[in-house]
């Protein structure tokens, strides 16, 4: 079928296009607007003018992927991986509140923006693993594996408004407006864990592990570009160039000893040689994440230029300089910040029958201290800055302690069924991006992304209850029903800026959830 694509690479099959959508070398880390003018119109024609949509026919999704291991003796080894690329094609609704009234009397409609609104995407993946075993004497074994997948997307979004399409905005019946975006993502992760299994004697087991990631995610170059008229006149023209990276590494390392015994009462065989277990254990999980972003645009000369042409000819290298198009930084002190989160955790479990093959009971307690940091730079809008500065280096800190229980009661009325009751408390955090006061800019029409520097944690309290019935090995029949109570639980919500909406995430008081599933095989 007919997709829409750009001008893009030969890398882009490989997953390795972001060498050929970077910003120019000759720039490196200083500030467009800071070098001389002469300079600025010499790096400005080193862009990839490439701007206009093109068609084709798309072919098949098409993909492959291979395995192969051995074992030698005590060790195996099993070595595998895939490539896929898929076409997707979406046709979206994006509309808006408007104001059909008057102020006195407000008539709020939906007004769809774009009656042509197209986003296709190339998917493209590329992954490789590796994984191992070694078999030691008593059962003990080391295991190994590994992977890295890499995943691109060529994104083209092609969006029009006019009088033919009954794009028609209420009061501006001359209202036109071509907009389109051009973006290529990169995604990758690369991660590694060793881990053991010992038991070392009947009443001792002692599991291990250690894992090490490092995940990137590359936006380069993301093309905005949009041609509005309404009535006569030339058409004004809105141009944005997008460059973000993010790079994160995480590591993760436990310990687990569990000890398994019969319960035994003093005195009488009532409530003797039934197999209980407890387990122990501690857990530290560290992440570090980078992000940078720099945002230029692009601005004809309408006093020179027809601002009609398209934009590949507005902004060909042979008409970048003086009397000109030029180009322009736009790049924020906040759009780039620094993250740290540090999670360390202490945990007990009892697991314990209280009737041979009847009743038992799960309970346990685990202990986390986290530690999130963020550093980035603010405005001075409020008290994080001192008064005689407009902007300052902050860091965003946030501590928690928490001490969170949880128990499951499980009775089994007959040897093919259980009846579960479970009650736990767990937190969720904010992710460090929702913590940066850095702005993720949006094509026009769409909501902007601010992150807020004064979210807290939320915790949450879960109570769930399920029936199942095991007739045989194959069958199966089960409802459970659950209900849960958030405090201070993270929200996605919109706001005013600069007199514009945009989206951001808070805290809101408290959030209910409840519902039920239903199973049968």
């Amino acid at each position: 079928q007919q997709f829409n694509t750009y001008d893009s690479t030969r890398k882009d099959w490989v997953t390795l296009g972001v060498s050929d959508r970077s910003i120019p070398s000759d720039l490196g880390d200083t500030s467009l607007n800071d070098v001389p003018q002469k300079q600025q119109f010499q790096i400005a024609r080193q862009f990839h003018d490439i701007w206009a949509v093109d068609s084709y026919d798309a072919p098949p999704d098409f993909g492959g992927k291979f395995s192969a291991g051995n074992t030698w003796g005590p060790f195996g080894v099993l070595i595998g991986g895939l490539y896929k690329n898929e076409w997707r094609s979406r046709n979206e609704l994006l509309a808006t509140e408007v104001n059909a009234g008057t102020p006195e009397n407000p008539k709020i409609v939906y007004q769809n923006l774009f009656p042509e609104n197209q986003r296709d995407r190339i998917f493209t993946r590329l992954a490789g693993f590796l994984t191992s075993a070694l078999e030691l004497p008593n059962e003990q074994e080391i295991k190994m594996s590994a992977f890295v997948t890499r995943q691109a997307m060529d994104e083209t979004l092609l969006q029009a408004a006019t009088p033919q399409n009954g794009g028609i905005i209420l009061n501006q019946p001359d209202f036109t407006q071509l907009q389109t975006q051009l973006k290529y993502l990169e995604n990758q992760v690369a991660f590694g864990q060793l881990r053991g299994e010992h038991p070392i004697f009947e009443w001792l087991d002692i599991d291990w592990r250690s894992a090490i990631s490092l995940s990137s995610r590359n936006e380069p170059d993301t093309r905005y570009l949009t041609y509005q008229t309404q009535g006569t006149g030339s058409p004004p023209l809105f141009t944005e160039r997008l460059f973000n990276e993010t790079q994160e590494w995480l590591s993760d390392s436990g310990i687990d000893v569990t000890i398994p015994f019969d319960t035994k009462l003093p005195g009488t065989d009532f409530w003797s040689g039934l197999p209980a277990k407890f387990k122990m254990g501690w857990n530290y999980n560290y992440r570090s994440r980078t992000f940078q972003q720099r945002r230029f645009r692009f601005d004809p000369n309408p006093q020179t230029q027809d601002l009609a042409l398209p934009a590949e000819d507005l902004f060909a290298p042979n008409q970048i300089g003086p009397g000109g198009a030029v180009a322009v930084e736009d790049t924020l002190p906040t759009d780039s910040f620094t993250g740290s989160e540090k999670v360390l955790a202490y945990y007990g479990m009892l697991e314990l029958p209280i009737v041979r093959d009847r009743l038992r009971i799960v309970g346990g307690l685990r202990e986390e201290h986290s530690r999130i940091v963020v550093n980035t730079s603010v405005f001075n809008e409020g008290t994080l800055c001192n008064p005689n500065e407009s902007i300052c280096k902050v860091s965003i800190p946030l501590d928690d302690d928490n001490l969170l229980p949880g128990v499951s009661l499980i009775y089994s009325p007959r040897n093919d069924m259980n009846v579960r009751f479970g009650f736990g408390k767990t937190v969720s955090r904010p992710e460090l991006r929702e913590l940066a006061p850095t702005e993720f800019p949006a094509a026009r029409g769409q909501l902007a992304q601010f992150g807020n520097p004064s979210l807290m944690q939320s915790t949450w309290t879960s109570y769930d209850l399920r029936w199942e019935w095991l007739p045989s090995a194959t069958d199966a029949v089960s409802f459970g029903t659950f209900y849960k109570v958030g405090k201070q639980p993270i929200e996605q919500t919109e706001f005013n800026q600069a007199g514009s909406a945009a989206q951001t995430w808070i805290n809101a008081d408290q959030a209910k959830l409840w519902g039920f599933e239903f199973e049968g095989r």
